[in-house]
């Protein structure tokens, strides 16, 4: 009897600490990453279907709802823009003149709502379009932009020192946005990307059609985008014809870092073509109130876009990208790690918020919303911890903690860690280009909020390192934002559940202490920092 007793206590005692559970991650995905969603394009229904069945999800675990009027969601009036095929965008010399072609010569990454350039418009080159004054460099500091066509390359200076430029690791300026937004901030009326890479490596521009084949997405309250287009760099030669530089010219000043700005002599014109479409999307937020009296008015902020491509490009007889690894795998550990906490006796310290943003693939529109009108204060938002990247490949001996480098106590990470038999890497090369400025975390983190990314690293349990870069490869290839990421490709549940259980034991960690990551004060972020504490005054 007593042997009875003692066994049922303990199989009691362990239905009290609730598990990851590997089956209900799977049943996750197979809805969210389903045929039947049609990729989830915001605003589409695929996307209204996702976004409810994650609100049911939490619903069904007793998260609180955090969204309007005691739901879970959180509405984004949003504006939609297509370019037609029969835009005409055509640059002309004192004799000559040249059309480009929609998706062939030029690909769209930002459309303006005032983008009818009729009148030709003068062209000039501006280096890389980057203005860094902490590193004392200025591509705009000799010629004036405003009213004109600016031309740029892809990229940023070359530097071998952390301290120009973060040495060989891109910083934010080599974004396309970053870009965007200096040539605007300085009145240019349009904005034309070299895409340099691709003349090394002629996949990249077949790459980037398929990345930026779809429409383009803003807030419908921030309507003020100037035109910004990437154009291939085998069709720019016309462009510099009349500048006495040649492209093979400029990129070898650019590898030497003796950039300079100058007229270019030609004009631009643009005549669009244009379907414009204005909705509402969703954010789902829900909450799990802190057990601590003290510590329950500030918050761990979880968040996992859910959004993605919907239907483009076919890929053999498939067109509908599914987005598996990216995020619907994301979505489901988000949601799991919801219910281990709500099933757990013991809650967290703090109080935690479950994000579930759209519009991430159209350039972090969702976050953006949220910090704009966030459901708490971004001043008591301790930390965000963004999910976007689950091991799919092996288990994992060593992380990767994107935005690590600009934080001060996050000594909890290296405890868990430890606790994990895991160890922090750096940022692996392939990864450099997509690392800290491309997901949501970065929404956060230039609105002041501490926000990491945790991704596996390279050193695995039954691959070598070689092994796993290839694989990597062959995913950033063939996978990443193609109609392959769907069932077709073989994801390791195991790794997923070791990064799951890995993420809630970080969330929960510093749900649990009693120290707040703060930027550093060489990071970035820092004075966005300073500006949303003033808040707290």
């Amino acid at each position: 009897m007593r042997v009875c007793l003692y066994i049922i206590t303990v199989l009691f005692a362990s239905c009290l600490i609730a598990e990851i559970n590997k089956s209900q991650i799977i049943s996750h995905v197979n809805f969210l990453a389903s045929d039947f969603l049609a990729g989830r394009l915001t605003g589409s229904f695929g996307s209204e279907i996702a976004a409810k069945y994650l609100a049911s999800e939490l619903h069904k675990y007793g998260v609180k709802p955090l969204g309007k009027d005691g739901t879970f969601y959180q509405y984004i009036p949003m504006h939609s823009t297509k370019l037609l095929p029969e835009t005409k965008l055509t640059i002309y010399s004192e004799n000559n003149f040249r059309e480009y072609i929609l998706n062939q010569d030029y690909l769209v990454y930002k459309i303006s709502h005032q983008i009818f350039l009729a009148r030709r418009t003068e062209m000039v080159f501006a280096g890389f379009g980057i203005v860094a004054p902490e590193f004392d460099y200025n591509d705009y500091l000799n010629i004036d932009v405003r009213g004109k066509v600016v031309v740029v390359l892809d990229g940023e200076p070359l530097s071998s020192s952390p301290d120009f430029f973060a040495g060989e690791r891109p910083t934010t300026y080599s974004s396309f946005e970053t870009k965007r937004i200096i040539a605007l901030s300085r009145g240019a009326a349009a904005l034309i990307i070299i895409s340099s890479k691709s003349l090394s490596n002629p996949d990249d521009w077949e790459n980037k059609k398929f990345n930026y084949q779809f429409d383009d997405f803003s807030l419908a309250y921030n309507l003020n985008n100037n035109l910004c287009i990437i154009l291939n760099p085998n069709d720019s030669d016309f462009i510099f014809a009349q500048s006495g530089y040649s492209l093979n010219q400029i990129m070898e000043l650019a590898k030497n870092n003796k950039l300079s700005s100058f007229p270019l002599n030609t004009f631009f014109e643009f005549k669009p073509q244009i379907e414009r479409h204005d909705f509402l999307a969703v954010n789902v937020i829900g909450i799990i109130q802190g057990s601590d009296e003290k510590l329950r008015d500030s918050y761990i902020l979880v968040s996992a876009h859910y959004d993605h491509l919907g239907i483009g490009i076919p890929f053999g007889s498939d067109s509908i990208y599914n987005g598996l690894t990216d995020n619907a795998l994301g979505c489901a550990v988000t949601l799991e790690i919801a219910r281990r906490i709500m099933e757990t006796k013991s809650k967290p310290k703090r109080s935690i918020i479950f994000l579930f943003t759209t519009a991430e693939e159209q350039g972090l529109l969702g976050s953006t919303y949220y910090c704009d009108y966030p459901a708490r204060p971004l001043h008591k938002t301790v930390l965000n911890i963004n999910i976007d990247g689950i091991a799919f490949l092996d288990r994992f001996k060593s992380v990767v903690a994107i935005g690590a480098e600009f934080l001060d106590n996050i000594d909890v990470l290296d405890k868990v860690l430890e606790q994990n038999n895991l160890y922090l890497s750096e940022l692996p090369a392939f990864a450099l280009d997509n690392s800290f400025v491309y997901s949501d975390n970065y929404s956060f983190a230039r609105n002041g909020v501490p926000a990491l990314l945790i991704m596996d690293g390279l050193d695995l349990e039954n691959l070598s390192q070689e092994e796993a870069l290839e694989k990597f490869y062959y995913y950033a290839n063939n996978i990443y934002h193609t109609p392959n990421d769907d069932f077709k490709f073989q994801v390791n549940y195991e790794a997923v559940l070791q990064h799951a259980n890995l993420l809630f034991d970080i969330v929960t960690a510093f749900a649990n202490s009693p120290l707040q990551p703060i930027w550093k004060q060489t990071s970035p972020f820092y004075d966005a920092w300073l500006r949303i504490n003033a808040q707290k005054k």
